[in-house]
């Protein structure tokens, strides 16, 4: 999986937050915070991983079930493909 658009995981006072940086600034106005769960997903998305991969990072760094587990994965990589971002 790959990133469309340029994005930095930032933590800023416990939050995470992407910062969208170079053209991406233009496309979004402000940072988007995520959860624990969808920076671990993001992070992972910037190493190049796929679906698969993805989610067994979140099986294996959270206490979530694998049906859970994928449908929150399916409904964070939905709002990136809406937005452009992968």
């Amino acid at each position: 999986m790959k990133l469309k658009k340029k994005l930095i995981l930032r933590t800023v006072v416990d939050e995470n937050v992407l910062i969208p940086v170079g053209a991406a600034v233009t496309e979004f106005n402000g940072v988007f915070t995520i959860s624990p769960t969808a920076a671990l997903a993001f992070s992972c998305i910037e190493k190049g991983l796929e679906k698969q991969e993805i989610l067994q990072a979140l099986l294996d760094n959270f206490e979530i079930d694998a049906q859970t587990a994928e449908a929150d994965l399916d409904a964070f990589l939905k709002q990136l493909e809406s937005f452009g971002i992968i």
